[in-house]
């Protein structure tokens, strides 16, 4: 077949040939659904994988923060003095930790 070409027509399609394949590796790799936005695409994947395990965690985190409010009277007592400055009937707080300023 290729003995009937000139070795001008031969490296005409030769030429042909690798500037069609050089045009198809560009477009493989810069098309909108190229080789760079398939791996850009699975670096965000891995960080929301990343970031739905770590929600996952405070999930369940909260989960069983949420169970022992419910069914420990011990812990919530201590989250809400703690947390939120409360007291029992007839308790006082002192507070000793501020200090004078001396001019």
């Amino acid at each position: 077949m290729f003995s009937q070409f000139s070795h001008r027509e031969h490296k005409q399609f030769w030429t042909i040939c690798l500037i069609t394949l050089a045009l198809l590796c560009l477009w493989l790799l810069f098309s909108p659904n190229g080789v760079i936005r398939y791996y850009r695409l699975r670096q965000e994947i891995a960080v929301i994988k990343a970031e739905a395990a770590s929600l996952g965690e405070q999930n369940k985190a909260l989960a069983e923060e949420v169970r022992r409010l419910k069914k420990a009277p011990a812990y919530l007592e201590d989250v809400a003095r703690d947390e939120y400055g409360l007291i029992r009937q007839n308790e006082m707080i002192f507070d000793f930790s501020r200090r004078s300023e001396k001019h």
